[in-house]
């Protein structure tokens, strides 16, 4: 995914206008990083973790003409929050900017319209909904941003998307593929087409509302106040050291979850609803939290 991203970011933002970069937990700060690391002129927006980037503040920036793109991260992974990215790509498309979207935990799990949207590009990743080992990355474009990318000499080889679209139109990539990868892809998205990507959008979000109920009944506390579907970041308990309770929920009863990341570190833990999960592994999580 990440790969992903920093080509969209290294061969379609223009370098003749600030970028507006969101910036409300780790991976918001990785495309600050990224877009910094390519010399663009980067407007970091930083928000406090837990919220997420707003319509109208892109708006705000975005009216005095000194733009090219907003970079904005769909669902936060790191603080299970989602923006709204349809307010977001409406208030966008009418100006000449492009907006970047990171929905590498949201492409598969969260409702996501691309075209409807008008985001410009999206960036997904193998590893998360689409139920695979890490190693692909997917990238969605419009033909707004394809201008762009057609006008910029990026500095990039291996993630020059011209190299890409050429080659795609011959049906193949312009370097070694990953077939055994690619394989798998297809097996994935057989079995979403099967069930429906809006099934599984509905479902993603009633596991998660049931997860957040659940904690919330047992005393505990939601992290975000814009909570993502894909994944629900919870406060641990007072008193309860992170090593001793994902130590005794992987021990004990089998049920692996994730710990915070930064300055959450130690202070939430956080439970994908994406892919490869039913009620039934979501109930069992409850017991064996309750317990």
């Amino acid at each position: 995914g990440t790969a992903g991203m920093e080509a969209g970011i290294a061969c379609a933002v223009p370098r003749d206008k600030k970028v507006l970069v969101s910036n409300g937990g780790k991976f918001g700060e990785r495309w600050v990083k990224v877009a910094k690391a390519y010399g663009l002129d980067v407007d970091e927006v930083k928000l406090e973790w837990g919220t997420a980037l707003e319509p109208e503040l892109v708006a705000e920036k975005l009216a005095t003409g000194r733009y090219g793109a907003v970079i904005t991260v769909y669902s936060e992974t790191s603080t299970g929050t989602a923006c709204d990215l349809e307010g977001i790509g409406k208030v966008v498309a009418e100006t000449d900017a492009i907006v970047i979207a990171d929905c590498i935990t949201a492409a598969g799990a969260l409702p996501l319209r691309t075209g409807q949207w008008q985001i410009d590009i999206v960036g997904a990743g193998s590893q998360k909904a689409f139920m695979l080992p890490p190693g692909l990355a997917f990238l969605a474009v419009s033909d707004k941003a394809w201008a762009n990318i057609e006008k910029i000499d990026a500095p990039a080889f291996y993630l020059d998307l011209k190299a890409y679209r050429k080659s795609v139109a011959d049906n193949d990539t312009p370097y070694t593929a990953p077939v055994s990868l690619i394989r798998g892809l297809e097996v994935a998205l057989d079995m979403i087409h099967e069930i429906g990507i809006e099934t599984i959008w509905a479902r993603t979000a009633m596991l998660a509302g049931a997860m957040r109920a659940a904690a919330e009944a047992l005393g505990m506390k939601v992290f975000s106040r814009r909570p993502s579907d894909s994944v629900t970041g919870i406060l641990l308990p007072e008193g309860v050291t992170d090593k001793q309770f994902r130590g005794t929920l992987r021990d004990k009863y089998g049920c692996w979850v994730a710990g915070g990341q930064n300055e959450l570190k130690g202070k939430v833990f956080r439970v994908s609803h994406m892919g490869y999960v039913d009620p039934v592994d979501t109930i069992g999580l409850v017991a064996a939290v309750e317990y």
